[in-house]
């Protein structure tokens, strides 16, 4: 149940800034409850997913006898075919890209975070980098047991200098949190889910038919669609 409770707290919050331990989980009513379990399903969540964490809300309201019991209702979640794995061409991650030039620091954040993707980084290579690994036109990648530095291409060292202009060049995590009311970055480590919430947040603020996951833009996936007449 706890992967359920840390997916209901970061849907409540801004990326990472509430956890399962910090939430107030005597604050949820029925129609906070109703609104993580809709958000959760239009984000293309499974049934399964969806229904753990309709369980998590009502074994944590159980805590608190004294209050009424969450009235749920029930969604007819189902698996869209956009999870289906595809190919996603550059031309795609463009568009992604596009949406992000709004100046705002979680604009900038996040274009910083599609065009790494395009740079073929992994999630966990992406929320593990810290300010200092970036020299000039590259960047540094630690792996496991090497470094692997890699050259930058011009999109990405423009989306990396609007981002750090917001950021600040303090020492600390290169990509974090956001603050929702503030626009203010907080200097903290994201946990990898968060690259595949921007991900799908951002494909929707695009209008994209299918929302892509971070697996098919990376390596063979990107790639191959290179060559599927979209970019």
């Amino acid at each position: 149940m706890a992967s359920a409770m840390d997916l209901i707290a970061r849907t409540l919050s801004n990326d990472q800034l509430l956890t399962r331990h910090s939430l107030a989980w005597a604050r949820i009513s029925s129609p906070v409850g109703n609104y993580v379990l809709r958000r959760l399903a239009d984000q293309g969540y499974s049934r399964t997913t969806v229904a753990r964490c309709a369980y998590a809300l009502r074994s944590m309201r159980r805590l608190y006898p004294d209050l009424p019991p969450l009235e749920l209702e029930p969604l007819p979640v189902t698996q869209p075919a956009s999870r289906v794995v595809q190919p996603v061409g550059y031309a795609t991650l463009g568009r992604l890209r596009d949406g992000c030039d709004d100046g705002t620091p979680l604009g900038c954040r996040d274009g910083l975070v599609v065009e790494l993707l395009r740079e073929k980084l992994s999630a966990g290579q992406i929320v593990r980098l810290r300010l200092g690994d970036w020299e000039d036109r590259k960047l540094v990648v630690r792996l496991p047991k090497s470094v692997r530095r890699i050259r930058l291409a011009d999109p990405t060292i423009d989306a990396m200098e609007a981002w750090v202009a917001h950021r600040g060049p303090e020492d600390g995590p290169l990509i974090a949190p956001v603050r929702r009311h503030t626009g203010a970055p907080v200097l903290r480590a994201l946990r990898p889910e968060a690259v595949g919430e921007i991900l799908r947040r951002r494909a929707r603020l695009a209008g994209l038919a299918r929302v892509p996951r971070v697996v098919d833009v990376r390596g063979p996936a990107l790639r191959a669609g290179c060559h599927d007449g979209q970019g």
